[in-house]
């Protein structure tokens, strides 16, 4: 069985090369799907930022869950 951490990592890890071969609006849209929010003031204006995915406590990660898309998937 996987975790939604190890999900969460492997999310990461294919947005990550998405992101360098510059679909950046994909990224964006699936950072949002996992429940990041952009910070738009302070000195972190322009990161984004999730409760559950923080430095050195990655047990939070297991909080964490995508949003389903209506329309998409199987047929």
């Amino acid at each position: 069985m996987t975790s939604n951490g190890d999900l969460f990592i492997e999310f990461y890890i294919s947005l990550t090369r998405v992101a360098v071969q510059g679909q950046m609006n994909s990224f964006r849209k699936q950072l949002s799907l996992w429940g990041f929010k952009r910070l738009t003031t302070g000195l972190d204006n322009g990161a984004y930022y999730h409760q559950s995915f923080l430095r050195g406590l990655p047990h939070l990660s297991m909080n964490m869950s995508r949003q389903k898309v209506k329309g998409i998937g199987k047929a």
